[in-house]
């Protein structure tokens, strides 16, 4: 495999599991150093399974502006330098807009939102002062699909694609920043809430929503956010790449 990543190091947040943690695999395979950061304290033996390319385990809360900047000033620490941002972390509890009070909204975009705004900041002065960098942020097909009991989610999805594209053109021409929005993904928290059953929440049902009649893998949303953090995405930069098996156009 290429070690077309050799020298660079990618800041990884929501790296616990699912997306995130094969984000950090896909990275350290093709020669990034990787700093595993997440809300969990027990990122250190997931981190040592990385250190044939140097890693770092480190916490944080996407609610909090200083665990962020102190996560981030570990990484510089550490490595001295910020390639590589994906915006992973994101949570998606459903209810109706009826049964949404403020405090359910407020928390969906502290985190979704804020979150992601809080790490771009925090990132963005190193890779400005290097020269350059990629900023990918994950966002979801729910953003522009209508979903029963997503409402607040879906805003705080589209909140970050409305972001990412204000921000590319701030941050250019130093810096690409870009969205990967997955449709349904087999992380291990979404198949614990699909069924085996054959309902509209269960992972065949989700499959019967998609041309190619599966759900993707994290791998695969992986594989996007590698791609367009890589050389060969070099004049990509403000745009959303959907990875949804065609679940969702455009």
């Amino acid at each position: 495999m290429a070690q077309d990543f050799e020298g660079r190091v990618a800041f990884i947040t929501g790296a616990a599991m699912g997306i995130g943690l094969a984000t950090v695999e896909r990275f350290a395979a093709r020669g990034c150093q990787v700093v595993l950061a997440d809300i969990t304290n027990d990122l250190e033996d997931t981190a040592r399974a990385f250190d044939n390319s140097g890693s770092l385990a480190t916490r944080c809360d996407m609610r909090s502006r200083e665990s962020i900047e102190a996560a981030v000033a570990a990484a510089i620490g550490r490595f001295g330098r910020i390639d590589i941002l994906a915006n992973v972390a994101g949570i998606y509890p459903s209810a109706s807009l009826q049964e949404s009070d403020d405090a359910f909204i407020d928390e969906i975009f502290d985190v979704n939102v804020k979150g992601v705004m809080r790490t771009c900041r925090a990132v963005l002065p190193h890779m400005l002062a290097q020269g350059g960098g990629s900023i990918v942020n994950v966002s979801s097909g729910a953003a522009r699909k209508g979903l029963r009991g997503l409402t607040a989610y879906a805003a705080s999805k589209g909140a970050v694609e409305a972001f990412t594209r204000a921000l590319a053109v701030e941050a250019a021409p130093t810096i690409r920043v870009n969205v990967v929005a997955p449709g349904v993904t087999g992380s291990p928290k979404v198949r614990a809430g699909l069924t085996g059953e054959k309902g509209p929440t269960s992972i065949a049902g989700a499959s019967r929503g998609t041309p190619l009649r599966r759900i993707a893998e994290p791998e695969e949303i992986a594989d996007a956010i590698v791609y367009l953090s890589s050389p060969q995405a070099s004049f990509i930069t403000g745009e959303t790449l959907s990875v949804n098996g065609g679940s969702l156009m455009t």
